[in-house]
Parts: structure tokens; C-alpha cells; sequence
């Protein structure tokens, strides 16, 4: 068998590893010409009730996350109730801590969702649907994210023009045209419960936001909600490619970027990076507690019903 004719899965895995140390090489460069001394003293003066109120509006997001899910699935008629489904989506938050990207978590949730789904393929379709509705809500975003950094988009956009136009990506993009058709289907004749979904990722990416804010102005960041938006819509589709685990280096190396064309010192942008993303791990733990019975259960699937 040649090479070529070896499955890819391998190669992939491969790439991620090399994709986080890379990531994680650029951020510590980036971090090794910081003042230390001073992120550590940023963070030192940080009121902890800032830090509550950042850490409540963090698991509040994860809160809407699991409401928009839980829309979905109840629109199937899959009979689930909101605090199993908050559970699944912590679990699957905490497992993405460890897995490739930051879809790996979702893995974990079509297991745990396929013993309470009488037709396993909607439970799957399910899971991709809430990723997807969860992008097009921060895809409304990317006009603030144009508006304030225009320059930075507009070289990106200009270094992946040859990529767009080419045969290959053409091709890929129309099978996942077709693909989406399938998932969507059989939510079609349900436009309600895609708004409602969607309403519940907009309060979700909103918390979020306001979770950032919240420790950005502790810092003496001079940014706005608008500002942090912005720099979500750029930094949530960069962690979308799947070369790092959970975009782990790629987040924060692009928010002191980023920030730091808002004004703010690359300390303080260092600090609001490390925080947010310590306070974000931090609202996950409790799926570590989770997990082993979402596994358990999904042992227990018979094989006919999981496609």
C-alpha cells in the first residue's frame, strides 16, 4: 500500500499536534516579551468581585448554550429535559480543554445524546445544527469586527483570495452546501425554532462578551462592548480551524494583537487573554464530574441506533 493511500485521520492528528506547539511557541514568544511583573500586578489589583461577576457571566453564556440546544431538540420531539442537556454541554466544553479544535467536545455530546434519541441521526444532526446556528450568530458580529479592524480583515481577505477561487475549495464548499441541506431538513418546516435558537446564541455570545468586558475594564482597558465584540467575531473564527487544541495559543496570541491595536499595552491584553481563558476552563470543571456517566450511558447504546 503506498502512502498516499493511508487514511488521513493520522496526518490530521499529526497536524493539530504540530498546529498547538506552533500556536502555543507563538504565544510564548509573544509572552516572553512582556513585563511580567506588571501583568502579575494587573492581575493582583483585580477586585474579586469583578472576577465573580466575570465568572457568573461566563456560566451564564454556557447557560444559553445549552438552551439553544435543548430548542432544537425539542422541536424533534426528543424528550429531554434543560438540566441534561446543560450537563452534556459542559461535559462536552470541558472535554474540548483536551481535544483537537474546538468542536471536539461535540463528540462527546452525539454520545451522550443518542440513548434519549429515538432516531440517532437526528440527535447527530442536532449536535451540528447548534454549531452552525452558534456561527451565524457571531457571523452578525463580523460587521463590528469590519468596522473597527477593516485593515487587519481586509489583508486577510487578500491573502486567501487564490484559496477561495480554487477548483478544490469551489468543490468542497458545494458538498457542504448539500450536506447542510440534509442537516437542516428536518428542521425546515420549524422556522420557530431556529429563531429561538438563535435568540439564545445571541444572549450566549452576549454574556460572553460582557463576562471579557467586565475584566477589561478592572485592567484599565479604555474598550467598549462594541470593542470586545470585535475582537470576538475575529478571534472565535480563527480558533474555528482545527489546528490546536481548543484553539489553545491561537485565542490569546490574537487578542494581545488585537488589543493592542485598540490601545491597550500588550500587559494588559497578556493578562485580559490568560484571565478570560482561566475563568472559561474554570466554568467547565464541573463536566468533569459529568463525564464519566455521559460515557457510561453511551456505552450502552445498541449499535443499530448509532449511525
Amino acid at each position: 500500500m503506498s502512502v498516499d493511500a493511508v487514511s488521513p485521520a493520522p496526518r490530521r492528528r499529526w497536524l493539530r499536534w504540530l498546529g498547538t506547539l506552533l500556536s502555543l511557541g507563538l504565544l510564548g514568544w509573544m509572552l516572553s516579551r512582556q513585563d511580567w511583573f506588571e501583568i502579575r500586578s494587573l492581575a493582583e489589583r483585580l477586585p474579586p468581585a469583578i472576577l465573580a461577576g466575570a465568572f457568573a457571566f461566563a456560566v451564564i453564556s454556557q447557560a444559553w448554550s445549552a438552551l439553544r440546544w435543548w430548542v432544537l431538540l425539542r422541536f424533534q420531539g426528543i424528550a429531554v429535559g434543560y438540566g441534561q442537556v446543560f450537563r452534556l454541554t459542559v461535559s462536552g466544553l470541558f472535554a474540548s480543554n483536551f481535544l483537537p479544535g474546538t468542536i471536539g467536545g461535540d463528540v462527546l455530546r452525539v454520545a451522550g445524546i443518542l440513548p434519549r434519541c429515538p432516531d440517532g441521526a437526528v440527535g447527530i444532526a442536532s449536535v451540528v445544527l447548534d454549531r452552525l446556528v452558534g456561527m451565524t450568530a457571531m457571523l452578525f458580529v463580523l460587521p463590528v469586527s469590519l468596522t473597527v479592524f477593516w485593515q487587519t480583515i481586509a489583508r486577510l481577505l487578500v491573502g486567501s483570495f487564490a484559496a477561495v477561487f480554487s477548483g478544490s475549495l469551489r468543490r468542497r464548499a458545494s458538498e457542504a452546501a448539500g450536506r447542510l441541506r440534509r442537516i437542516v431538513a428536518p428542521w425546515r418546516t420549524q422556522p420557530q425554532s431556529l429563531a429561538g435558537a438563535l435568540l439564545a446564541a445571541a444572549a450566549g455570545v452576549t454574556s460572553y462578551w460582557t463576562s471579557v468586558w467586565l475584566v477589561a475594564r478592572a485592567l484599565q482597558m479604555e474598550v467598549t462592548l462594541l470593542d470586545v465584540a470585535a475582537v470576538t467575531g475575529i478571534t472565535y473564527f480563527l480558533s474555528q480551524v482545527p489546528i490546536s487544541f481548543n484553539a489553545l495559543g491561537i485565542r490569546e496570541a490574537a487578542m494581545i494583537t488585537l488589543y493592542g491595536q485598540l490601545g491597550s499595552t500588550a500587559e494588559q491584553a497578556a493578562a485580559l487573554a490568560l484571565i478570560t481563558r482561566l475563568l472559561v476552563t474554570l466554568a467547565t470543571v464541573p463536566g468533569a464530574l459529568w463525564l464519566p456517566g455521559l460515557l457510561a450511558a453511551a456505552r450502552e447504546v445498541p449499535p443499530e441506533t448509532a449511525p
